[in-house]
């Protein structure tokens, strides 16, 4: 975890050039960011040493901090995210963990030790094969993790509190956390914000700073909006986990194409956060 409390960032992702993403970084008034899916190019053989070295150097020549690493996977296909999306689909399991694993060890090489992940869509029958058979697996990397000194922090949105609930305890392992995205919850239409907060706001560990309405058809996805503009209830939300001693990183995650107006999303969700911790006396 940073050393900083209630470090305000956004996510950066690596298919662009890192100076590019820190100059813009350091120009909305933060220093700190998420990394998003770190591809191959950084994780493999000496072309990965190498970009993996001028990384190191441009982070620390900008002054900027991580503070964790989000797993995503090439071949997952939003179109069909039941199927193909994390961990849990047997078809890609062995191979994604096997990524995953080496992802913690290029994580860790830039001591970064906070992991965030949709873990996909978790059968729901505690008592199922699937259920027990990914439970299993997935209990093995995080052992690993746990042998590195690393959490795993859930993202999120595909499973109700409950699901997640017992997914955490099933595994019971001390490096597991929570990466709440609140936006994601109304998104894929289950539980709201609250109700993760009041039953498992002590696992949370970061925050995604995101907003957005349910869907107006079921069956449908959910639209994410700019910050406080969904119906999140973000502001309270935050300052329910403050209350409860909740200092990890606020992340704001904007998912539209890098443009003026996504700036100007990002700074006004600066200014909201910044406003938030100086009324808490954070």
């Amino acid at each position: 975890m940073v050393k900083e409390k209630l470090a305000i960032g956004t996510i950066v992702r690596l298919h662009r050039e890192p100076a590019q993403s820190f100059t813009e970084l350091l120009s909305l008034g933060m220093k700190h960011f998420q990394f998003g899916g770190p591809p191959d190019k950084y994780i493999y053989g000496d072309e990965g040493a190498a970009n993996t070295e001028a990384l190191r150097e441009t982070m620390s020549r900008y002054g900027v901090e991580c503070t964790s690493v989000f797993l995503g996977f090439n071949d997952q296909d939003w179109s069909r995210p039941e199927e193909t999306v994390g961990l849990v689909p047997p078809a890609y399991r062995s191979v994604r963990l096997v990524r995953a694993c080496r992802k913690a060890v290029w994580a860790k090489s830039l001591g970064i030790d906070e992991l965030v992940t949709h873990v996909g869509f978790v059968p729901e029958d505690r008592q199922s094969a699937e259920y027990i058979e990914f439970i299993r697996d997935l209990h093995e990397f995080v052992r690993f993790l746990d042998a590195m000194g690393m959490w795993l922090n859930f993202e999120t949105g595909q499973e109700t509190v409950e699901v997640l609930g017992n997914m955490i305890e099933d595994l019971d392992m001390p490096n597991l956390g929570i990466n709440l995205d609140p936006a994601n919850l109304l998104i894929y239409d289950v539980d709201g914000p609250d109700v993760l907060v009041s039953q498992l706001g002590r696992y949370v560990r970061h925050l995604h700073c995101k907003d957005a309405v349910r869907p107006t058809e079921p069956g449908k996805r959910g639209r994410e909006t700019p910050l406080g503009q969904g119906d999140t209830d973000f502001v309270n939300v935050l300052k329910s986990l403050l209350d409860m001693g909740f200092r990890g990183p606020l992340i704001i995650e904007r998912e539209i194409a890098p443009s003026l107006a996504w700036k100007a999303d990002l700074a006004n969700a600066v200014a909201l956060l910044k406003g938030i911790k100086k009324e808490a006396g954070c």
